[in-house]
């Protein structure tokens, strides 16, 4: 169950809100987009010379360079610029040879136009092409933040210590500026993890909103991740404002086992789905790294338990 919370962080990582298309490496591309060349030259030879027909020469360019690769465009506008001089040749012959400059000036101008476009598209498959790359490597370098993360709340044996390790992950996984850990159970420790740390450190000194406690039990009880006011929640327990003004509500455990709520602040006006899709994937995987130190430390003190009364 761990493993398949995780593996659903990691894609929903992956998730962007725009991305170029990637080249479909696939053999009708190239056809359909030959194949317009091809409709292309025939409306040139079959139109009067006063309709500027090659100028259309510029859609399949286009259509490559959306659709397929920056090989395939360069290809298609070195098969447009074939077409134009073609139907110059074409038109010159159906004028019994006779040279005339407005024909000249519409194919220069065709040709010249079509080289621009042809050299727009392949800057924008070269910066599409940066951009997935970019994109890849911030997904990888999040998979190894996840899995650090995963080897760090995992290896405590103790309790205090995973809940510890939550609350210091909780800041990169969650892309907060600010968590705040706060125990469901009077005895427990506050901790916080700031922005530029990934370490938790103790909270000696906090004070709770009015009505906090009923705010804890609440978000306790529904099992689900909140969008509250930062000014009303995590500002008091961080002891100052940070920066934000909204912030996750994320409840650790369940029904009786209920171990408390992490406060995140995140960055931004709005919590889009994304983040909230993966606090609920972080509340799930930190119940669960949470309730197995619990369950290695009852196996411990029930192993030790024997033994120290034989001793005795």
């Amino acid at each position: 169950m761990k493993n398949a919370d995780m593996r659903k962080m990691s894609v929903l990582v992956r998730q962007a809100s725009w991305r170029p298309v990637p080249p479909v490496q696939q053999p009708w591309i190239a056809l359909l987009a030959y194949a317009m060349v091809v409709v292309v030259f025939i409306g040139d030879w079959v139109l009067p010379d006063s309709v500027v027909a090659d100028i259309a020469y510029q859609a399949p360019v286009v259509f490559a360079a959306l659709r397929g690769t920056q090989r395939l465009t360069g290809f298609t506008v070195a098969l447009g610029c074939v077409g134009i001089l073609l139907g110059w040749f074409v038109d010159l012959a159906n004028a019994s040879y006779h040279f005339s400059e407005i024909r000249i000036e519409n194919r220069l101008l065709s040709l010249i136009s079509l080289l621009i476009v042809g050299a727009l598209a392949q800057l924008f498959l070269r910066h599409a092409k940066r951009a997935r790359q970019l994109e890849d490597e911030r997904a990888l370098a999040r998979s190894i933040e996840i899995a650090s993360a995963i080897d760090r709340v995992m290896a405590p044996l103790s309790p205090e210590k995973a809940i510890r390790a939550v609350a210091g992950v909780a800041l990169g996984l969650l892309e907060a500026t600010v968590v705040v850990w706060c125990p469901a159970r009077r005895e427990g420790d506050f901790w916080v993890t700031r922005e530029g740390t990934s370490e938790a450190k103790a909270l000696l000194d906090v004070h709770p909103p009015e009505g906090f406690a009923e705010l804890l039990q609440r978000v306790g009880s529904r099992h689900s991740v909140e969008v509250l006011s930062a000014a009303d929640s995590i500002d008091h327990l961080a002891g100052k404002a940070p920066g934000s003004d909204v912030a996750l509500a994320i409840p650790v455990g369940a029904a009786a086992d209920f171990e408390g709520v992490v406060f995140a602040a995140v960055k931004g006006e709005h919590v889009d789905a994304r983040a909230l899709a993966i606090a609920d994937n972080f509340a799930r995987f930190a119940t669960a790294a949470v309730q197995q130190a619990r369950l290695v430390d009852r196996l411990e003190r029930s192993a030790n338990g024997p033994a120290a009364t034989s001793a005795g």
